[in-house]
């Protein structure tokens, strides 16, 4: 049994622990392949696809420093660390495809280290592994999660402390790498969704925050890595929809559950979200935390959705609020 979320070509993985250590697999909805994700009792975690073994490495301890990198805890894993016998995000691969789906990233962070390390894998159409390589993660930062471009050039998103944003292309066949940076502001930025789109161009999608965790709004940002620029910077602030906000999920946060670029116009969508647990705040600025995995009585609720359009000019094609409200025992 695998639990995964699927958008915007993102793939989360998680296995459950089997008393047996026997294989645990399951099929994703697309064909003709499927990834398969395994552990045994030793400590092992292995990524399958069509039973090849793609990747198996032992888990070590984790180690932690006083400056030592995070990364963002996303909600799946929030509700995860609650569900008994699930493996903890030490254990769990992520796969990106590209935008045409001619390659894969595979990647898996490895806490054993003083400094925080990303392992790579870069999987061709068939499946077959091209590349192989290891990043650090600069201690003092955040990361938010790793993309791969038609080309093979590899994106990754980090956050300082006072949520100034960096964007980093890194091309393994030069190994050389940019960095482009939107400045710190007063709102807090969270939930990254990058898409590549042409050479050297992609866009980020991210919710913005004020320190209260009150939703201000919405950034579209496209960085422009051939001019090494910030192209567009659009803030759609939370306020032209107030009226319209559902009071069902007071105490909840939004959560980026869609994003799309369609030519000239890029499309968010967001749901309100919220963990109801025993003693448990669901804090969507947490980092991966170990103490955090404690089987626990819980309820996940959904509420509305929100979908927004932006053309040519930022000129604002869509804002639509849906209104939802559903509760699941997790």
């Amino acid at each position: 049994m695998i639990q995964k979320q699927l958008y915007t070509g993102l793939l989360f993985i998680y296995t459950i622990l089997s008393v047996q250590g026997q294989e645990l697999e399951a099929p994703l909805p697309q064909k003709p392949f499927r990834w398969e994700d395994f552990s045994v009792q030793k400590h092992y975690t292995t990524l399958k696809v069509n039973h090849k073994t793609i990747d198996s490495v032992q888990i070590s301890p984790m180690q932690s420093g006083p400056d030592k990198a995070t990364v963002r805890q996303s909600f799946q894993n929030a509700v995860l660390s609650g569900q008994p016998r699930l493996y903890p995000f030490e254990y769990q691969y992520n796969v990106v495809s590209s935008p045409d789906k001619k390659l894969y990233l595979v990647y898996r962070y490895d806490y054993s280290q003083p400094q925080l390390q990303t392992s790579f894998k870069i999987l061709n159409a068939s499946f077959s592994v091209q590349q192989s390589f290891s990043l650090p993660v600069d201690n003092g930062t955040t990361s938010h999660g790793y993309w791969i471009d038609n080309k093979g050039d590899v994106y990754a998103v980090y956050t300082e402390s006072d949520d100034a944003i960096y964007v980093m292309r890194y091309q393994p066949q030069t190994q050389s790498s940019d960095l482009l940076e939107v400045g710190a502001d007063v709102t807090r930025r969270n939930r990254f969704v990058l898409i590549p789109e042409s050479d050297g161009t992609v866009f980020l999608a991210n919710i913005a925050e004020d320190m209260e965790h009150n939703w201000k709004g919405i950034m579209f940002t496209t960085f422009d890595f051939r001019d090494k620029r910030i192209q567009n910077l659009f803030f759609f602030p939370a306020e032209t929809l107030q009226d319209k906000l559902s009071k069902k999920l007071s105490d909840g946060h939004y959560e980026i559950i869609d994003a799309k670029v369609s030519g000239s116009e890029k499309t968010v969508v967001l749901q309100k979200v919220a963990i109801q647990g025993n003693r448990y705040v669901y804090d969507p600025f947490a980092g991966n935390d170990p103490m955090q995995w404690i089987s626990r009585k819980q309820q996940v609720q959904y509420g509305e959705k929100i979908t927004v359009t932006i053309g040519s000019e930022n000129r604002i094609l869509q804002k639509k609020v849906e209104d939802v409200f559903l509760t699941k025992e997790r």
